[in-house]
């Protein structure tokens, strides 16, 4: 008898407790496409790792015009991270700039979010030697 009611608490007990949901990983691809400032290039941005606070993320961007052609000769000049509601950006003294697989493809390794929230990229490129900028809004984990 009392072997059968400590089985019985047991396994009530086993029922008590939150449901926790399942966390997703942090590497699932996030994908955000913008338009330039002055409309002369679409940037599609894919998080092949991350985006995640406190490790370094990879991002990889590919170049359209405005009727969704891809662009060769993009040359990008600068990948800023900036956290406007907190007035601060992040150092990117490890990020670097390296060209894809692809004529209008372009990787940024080692993107360095300090913290999670709410941020704003800034994408700086030249295409057929028009340089123009494009924001992309992220949220980090």
């Amino acid at each position: 008898m009392k072997s059968f009611l400590i089985i019985l608490t047991l396994i009530g007990l086993m029922g008590c407790g939150e449901e926790k949901k399942p966390t997703p990983p942090v590497d699932v691809q996030k994908i955000s496409t913008v338009p330039s400032k002055k409309s002369q290039f679409k940037v599609n941005l894919t998080w092949e790792k991350g985006p995640v606070a406190d490790k370094f993320s990879t991002a990889k961007l590919l170049f359209f015009d405005k009727n969704d052609a891809s662009l060769k000769g993009v040359k990008m000049i600068s990948f800023v991270p900036d956290m406007p509601s907190h007035g601060h950006g992040t150092s990117m003294d490890d990020q670097k700039i390296v060209s894809g697989k692809e004529p209008n493809e372009i990787r940024v390794e080692n993107v360095f979010f300090v913290m999670g929230g709410p941020w704003v990229i800034t994408v700086t490129a030249e295409i057929n030697g028009q340089t123009n900028t494009a924001e992309v809004s992220v949220d980090v984990p």
